[in-house]
């Protein structure tokens, strides 16, 4: 009896003391946004709140997006936080400096609007820790979405027209009607998409994906007016089962049907970078002489930007951070893909490559051309006298690829050539600029014409040091010669 009695005395101090080892809440994250609709031209915060529960938070590190082409990043507040980033995605780091670690914290950024349209701003948190044994306060997310309008655009947000790549919409298309239907049989494992706005100048964007699986497959698409008025079209696909054969008293056994899409067939790589196409029509304007056709890529038909006139390809790309997301050159013959640059200038505009592999021109360097449209790498001149000039691999929008020098201040392009006489190593020119290389980051080998100014810029320092040792040789035999002249005069005497 006592024993028994022993025993339930410690389980219960077993349990008392259970109950009070210090438990770890899980922490929250609210996203709120200072207007849900705001004009261009103002500016609207969105303000991140962290809640410990009843535990200090001793860390947080997390990350902000935002679409930059309807907002751009102005400023932030926050105590004992740090924030950097671009390209749509802030990352903010938060650590106490004070002796005693705060339970909640705010994050407050401000954000311009540039044009009209919709942008959801998403929060997510890679770390959330509690101060005190830096335990796990969760990975919580957050999402607000603000509209950007200007009221002296049009507020047309109508679809002009509506195709399907295959079946047939029900009912018969009209502007005013939202919601259709599509029935496709077991075969059609894939299915996009063509739209046409009413205005000119509203964008489209279309949920969903391409690969259809059996059964009802939505798709929204939404249209923006030029005002950011919004409107959705909904298209619900039904694709139907696979067929089925029953042979006597058998029980019923599932016919062939088509092969199905893998689930990373959108998936490729990019200079190394995983990234993935974009199987719906991507809410941007089309660069001058292209328009939207349908390509099949691993069985999934995805929307391209063809250019009929050159036989150019583009695909939307898009990165897991973002950061280079945009149209990219696809080389049907090889699969290969390099990033869509397009430089305007007086004389024409020009289609900028990444360097091809190779050794730097003299007096140069690889370094990074930031232009108008973004970046590109190219062989920048060591001489800061030739800090406008550098080269560029570069092709006409209908000619071949090549080296050019492109000139910051005046905004030109020029043939760069190289001297024949020492071609060996030198990169080959495509053909065409819609086959272009995959290497993006090499170097090019090619060297500079040998003219007297270059051969006396290349060799001077050798020159100087000949020219220093012949003048010394001709000091000592004056000198000698001096001496010696005097010495026969002595003589005479």
């Amino acid at each position: 009896m006592k024993r028994l009695t022993s025993l339930l005395i410690a389980c219960l101090l077993m349990m008392g003391l259970l109950c009070s080892l210090p438990v770890s809440a899980a922490g929250s994250l609210s996203v709120t946004a200072s207007a849900s609709t705001v004009t261009v031209g103002q500016n609207v915060t969105v303000t991140l709140k962290y809640d410990g529960g009843d535990q200090t938070i001793g860390g947080i590190d997390g990350s902000l997006l935002f679409d930059t082409n309807v907002f751009s990043y102005v400023s932030f507040t926050g105590t004992d936080v740090q924030v950097n980033g671009g390209a749509g995605k802030m990352r903010f780091i938060f650590t106490p400096s004070g002796a005693e670690a705060p339970k909640s914290v705010t994050i407050a950024f401000t954000f311009k609007a540039e044009a009209p349209g919709g942008c959801d701003f998403a929060a997510s948190t890679t770390e959330f820790v509690n101060d005190t044994d830096y335990a796990s306060l969760g990975a919580p997310t957050g999402k607000v979405s603000v509209t950007a309008s200007n009221p002296t655009l049009s507020g047309n947000a109508d679809l002009k027209s509506l195709v399907p790549s295959k079946g047939t919409l029900s009912p018969k298309f009209s502007p005013n009607v939202t919601e259709y239907k599509i029935s496709v049989a077991n075969s059609v494992t894939s299915l996009s998409l063509s739209v046409t706005t009413d205005h000119s100048d509203a964008k489209t964007s279309i949920s969903g994906k391409n690969a259809l699986q059996v059964g009802k497959n939505t798709r929204v698409i939404t249209v923006t007016a030029p005002n950011g008025t919004t409107k959705k079209y909904t298209v619900v696909i039904t694709r139907a089962a696979a067929p089925s054969t029953t042979t006597g008293t058998n029980p019923p056994t599932t016919g062939t049907t088509l092969p199905q899409p893998p689930d990373d067939a959108l998936e490729v790589s990019v200079n190394g970078k995983p990234m993935t196409i974009l199987d719906t029509q991507a809410a941007v304007d089309l660069p001058a002489g292209f328009k939207w056709s349908n390509r099949t890529i691993n069985l999934v038909e995805v929307p391209a930007a063809v250019n009929e006139k050159t036989g150019m390809t583009l695909l939307y790309l898009v990165s897991e951070d973002k950061t280079e997301d945009g149209f990219y050159i696809y080389d049907t013959a090889t699969d290969a893909f390099a990033k869509f640059r397009l430089l305007k200038a007086p004389e024409s505009d020009y289609l900028l490559y990444d360097l091809p592999s190779g050794k730097a021109p003299a007096g140069t360097v690889k370094g990074t051309l930031v232009y108008e449209g973004g970046t590109v790498s190219a062989f920048v001149y060591e001489d800061r006298a030739l800090a406008d000039f550098c080269i560029l691999w570069a092709a006409p929008t209908e000619g071949e690829a090549g080296w050019y020098t492109y000139d910051k201040k005046e905004g030109t392009l020029q043939r760069y050539h190289a001297t024949p006489s020492e071609s060996e190593g030198v990169v080959t020119t495509p053909t065409a600029p819609q086959k272009p290389t995959a290497n993006a980051d090499g170097e090019a080998e090619e060297k500079e014409a040998l003219t007297l100014g270059a051969f006396f810029g290349t060799y001077r320092q050798p020159l100087l040091i000949a020219l220093v040792v012949v003048a010394g040789i001709a000091v000592v035999i004056i000198v000698i010669l001096m001496v010696s002249a005097g010495g026969r005069k002595k003589g005479k005497h």
